[in-house]
């Protein structure tokens, strides 16, 4: 999401996130081929812990101002509609919204929403940690491979560089290629953690059998 601000001009959105003091931040991504498998979408999903209870209200009120400048002239796109657990403006951007107490998940995606919110109630099987990363390679590595080869340019073969040109794409050879020489890695996940005196970090790589 990107609007255009004049310096460090307060907001809505700026003033209810100052006041949440927010205790951690979950980003996720996720890719998707269209229904006719050309192209290739790209959805993220957001959860913030703040230190008190989220006001849904506000928060739907926040987002909607700071929406406006880029999706509409007016207020079309922008009404909020209930779905099972959650809020969805009723344009044609699909953005998403839920409120669990101290938790806000946003999403461009319904269904990504949904499978964020589903996880809520699982124990946690780590310790706590500064920061935790994550990639699933065998999911992601066939769209990354068609996304890359969109990138190049609509004149290029669907395995790579034409041929009257001497050198690879960058992304559909050179990246892909990377990619498909790492194809035994599955997962790869970061754990960082804060031992008082040291910092701990552990990569962890699952390779497919």
């Amino acid at each position: 999401m990107k609007t255009q601000a004049s310096g460090d001009a307060s907001t809505p959105l700026k003033d209810l996130f100052q006041k949440a003091r927010l205790l951690a931040v979950l980003q996720t991504q996720v890719t998707e081929r269209d229904k006719d498998g050309v192209f290739v979408r790209i959805h993220s999903g957001v959860a913030y812990l703040a230190a008190a209870d989220w006001q849904e209200a506000s928060v739907r009120s926040a987002l909607g101002d700071f929406l406006r400048p880029s999706l509409t002239t007016s207020n079309l796109g922008l009404q909020w509609q209930s779905k099972s657990g959650y809020q969805e403006l009723d344009g044609l951007w699909n953005f998403a919204v839920a409120v669990r107490g101290k938790y806000l998940l946003i999403s461009d995606d319904s269904s990504l929403l949904k499978n964020m919110f589903a996880s809520m109630n699982q124990k946690p099987s780590q310790k706590p940690a500064v920061l935790v990363g994550g990639f699933h390679h065998a999911r992601e590595r066939e769209n990354f491979s068609r996304l890359t080869g969109l990138l190049d340019r609509p004149g290029a073969n669907p395995r790579g560089a034409a041929p009257s040109e001497p050198y690879p794409q960058f992304f559909s050879d050179n990246l892909a290629s990377f990619s498909a020489a790492l194809a035994g890695v599955s997962s790869q996940t970061i754990v960082i953690r804060d031992a008082s005196d040291e910092v701990l970090q552990t990569v962890t790589y699952e390779w497919s059998r």
